[in-house]
C-alpha cells in the first residue's frame, strides 16, 4: 500500500477531476511536478504530498496532519491570462473547503482525511513571472488521517 500523504495527495486530484472549473483541468498525483517548457501553454495542475506530522491521540491511536501542495502552472502572456488563473485556483481552494475526502487503495476504502486548513501561497510566484513568464500558484491544504 502506498504512503498515507500519497493516498491523501492521489485523494485530492480525484477531487479536483470531478468538479467543473472555469478552466478544466486534469490533476495528477506527483512527487516532482516537473513539466517540459514547450508543454507550459497548456495548463497543468498537480497534487503534491508535502509534510507529515503525527501525533499520539490515545494508547495505540494516532493522527497525521499531512499537508498537500496542490500547483497550477501555465505560461501566460498577459496579466488577464493571470487573473483567470488565480480564480481557477480559488475555485479549486472552494470545492476542497472543509471537506472530507474518501482514502482509496485498489477500490478498498481505507478511511478519511478530514479537512483542517488551507491557505493560498502564494497566489503568484514572483519568479516564475519575471524569469519563465509562467504562472505559479499554490494552495497549500492540511489533512488529518486517523490510525
Amino acid at each position: 500500500m502506498p504512503a498515507r500523504i500519497v493516498l491523501v495527495a492521489e485523494a485530492v486530484a480525484t477531487a479536483i477531476n470531478a468538479v467543473a472549473l472555469p478552466i478544466p483541468v486534469q490533476a495528477q498525483m506527483k512527487w516532482m511536478p516537473l513539466a517540459e517548457r514547450e508543454d507550459m501553454g497548456l495548463i497543468s495542475c498537480w497534487a503534491i504530498p508535502g509534510t507529515e506530522a503525527p501525533s499520539s491521540v490515545a494508547r495505540g491511536r494516532g493522527q497525521y496532519d499531512c499537508e498537500i501542495l496542490v500547483a497550477l502552472q501555465k505560461g501566460v502572456q498577459d496579466e488577464a491570462e493571470i487573473s483567470d488563473l488565480a480564480a481557477n485556483l480559488e475555485a479549486i481552494a472552494a470545492a476542497l473547503f472543509q471537506r472530507t475526502l474518501p482514502l482509496v487503495f485498489e477500490d478498498v476504502p481505507q478511511g478519511e482525511a478530514v479537512y483542517l486548513s488551507m491557505r493560498l501561497d502564494p497566489l503568484l510566484d514572483t519568479d516564475h513571472w519575471n524569469r519563465l513568464r509562467q504562472y505559479t500558484g499554490v494552495l497549500r491544504i492540511t489533512y488529518r488521517v486517523h490510525a
